[in-house]
This record gives structure tokens, sequence and C-alpha cells, in this order.
């Protein structure tokens, strides 16, 4: 079990349905759609860990696909939110996020956002 120091916080980043877009871009046999998504999921990836190593001094946990998980320090996490939304309106896809005081409270909290739709932010894993 990893512990974080208290003023650190994880977060997960999830694309929504990204799955989904491409599956229909290939299926349509629509290949060119399909490179220009996932040239964008990399760009996309790439410019959010670029701010969150470069601007806010986190750390990228994991990285892969259209996924991320990072810890960043909890007063840059409004930071972070008005970022994150900032960088999403260049893109043609949208993504959730999760955030939590360990690895899986952000997992559980990722989860939360997904099923409440897309886009969504979810900070934490109590209701109230």
């Amino acid at each position: 079990m990893m512990f974080m120091k208290p003023n650190k916080v994880y977060v997960s980043v999830d694309g929504d349905n990204i799955g989904d877009i491409l599956e229909k871009h290939l299926i349509n046999n629509n290949l060119d759609s399909a490179k220009k998504l996932s040239q964008s999921i990399l760009e996309w990836i790439d410019n959010l860990s670029r701010f969150i190593t470069d601007e806010l001094h986190g750390e990228i946990l994991i990285k892969g696909g259209d996924s991320l998980l990072c810890t960043i320090e909890e007063d840059k996490l409004n930071l972070f939110i008005k970022k994150i939304k900032e960088i999403q309106k260049n893109y043609p896809f949208t993504c959730s996020v999760g955030v939590g005081k360990s690895c899986r409270e952000s997992f559980l909290a990722l989860k939360i956002a997904k099923a409440k739709g897309r886009n969504h932010i979810q900070i934490g894993i109590n209701e109230g």
C-alpha cells in the first residue's frame, strides 16, 4: 500500500467514450478520421502531462492511451481543474476526472464521474 504526503492528491483522468468513437470510424472504414482522433488523443495527453509536470510540478505515475494518473499538490487542484476545462475545448472529445487522497480513492472517484455522465469531475467518493 502506497501513502502520499497529506498535501498531495491523486488525480485520475480518462477520455470519455474514446474507444466507441474510434470503433465507429473503423467500422465505417474511415481510417483518416481514426488517425486524426488518435493524433488528437496523443497531443491532448501530452499537453496535459506537460502542464502537470512543468507548471504544477506534479508527478505522472501512469500515462497511456487516453488515461493518466498523477499526483499534484492539493492547493493546485483548482488550477488543474481550470486548465483541464480550457484544454478540453480544443479537442473533439471530453474526459472525466477523479480526485482522491489515495490511488484507490481517485480511481473510485473517476468511476463515479463516469457514472454521472461525460465530462465530469468528481472530488472524493463521499456523497453529500
